[in-house]
């Protein structure tokens, strides 16, 4: 769509509809994995299940993005501040040609994250006690506002979303200008609203590389239980196994 068009344009739907079927054809059919006779049944169920969702994120396009011009397709990106490199690989951001205003976008196959789990804990708390509930999104917005100004321009991501493939929808978690209005999530915040989430994000990467740099991996008193079970490191956590000396 970027090369040949420039831009998303809604009126192309069935043609965007014919590369993304023969993109998952090709991608499935060139898997190392599906080999013998029973590949032929696996790739076809597997290239449908994909372009079935690519579809989908093109209908929703075309419904709240029509026009815009995607900038950034799943490119990795990074930005050092002070003695920390922040890293990561964004799905995509599109941009609006009428005012140039950024959407990031990352598509989610499982559960997706809603607006309540960037709002700092303990509410009342100094920024270096708080926590949030995922911090996907706040690095992803530092990271892309940050990566792409430049010493005359600031660049400001007003959206950010994820693609629910599940849900088969957009759910903001940062919502902007009005042209978005016909968008759910009613419980998304203003981009400056979003400012609290992204100070904690950077209170958080402090802690987390001072405590990497004193090689102290000790886990904080007041730190419940039921975020250890779902924290990623959980089944290599010194929390779970302790190594004694012998």
């Amino acid at each position: 769509i970027r090369q040949e068009d420039r831009q998303f344009l809604g009126a192309h739907r069935e043609h965007y509809y014919r590369w993304a079927d023969e993109a998952a054809m090709n991608a499935t059919s060139q898997s190392a994995e599906f080999k013998g006779p029973i590949a032929g049944p696996i790739i076809s169920l597997l290239s449908r299940r994909v372009s079935d969702a690519v579809r989908l994120i093109i209908d929703l396009d075309e419904r709240l993005l029509d026009s815009f011009i995607p900038v950034m397709l799943e490119e990795w990106i990074e930005f050092r501040r002070e003695d920390k490199l922040f890293t990561g690989k964004i799905d995509r951001i599109s941009q609006n040609p009428a005012n140039m205003n950024l959407v990031l976008i990352d598509y989610k196959s499982g559960t997706v994250k809603t607006p309540g789990d960037y709002i700092p804990q303990p509410e009342n708390a100094a920024v270096e006690e708080q926590v949030l509930g995922d911090y996907q999104m706040p690095m992803y917005v530092f990271l892309a506002e940050n990566a792409l100004s430049s010493a005359t321009r600031k660049t400001t991501v007003q959206d950010a979303w994820f693609a629910g493939i599940k849900d088969k929808k957009y759910v903001p978690i940062v919502k902007g200008e009005s042209w978005i209005s016909q968008t759910s999530g009613k419980k998304a915040v203003s981009r400056e609203e979003f400012d609290p989430s992204l100070q904690v994000f950077l209170s958080t990467a402090d802690r987390f590389a001072n405590s990497v740099r004193e090689l102290d991996f000790t886990r904080p008193e007041n730190l419940p239980r039921k975020s250890c079970i779902t924290c990623e490191f959980f089944r290599i956590c010194r929390t779970t196994y302790i190594a004694e000396d012998q």
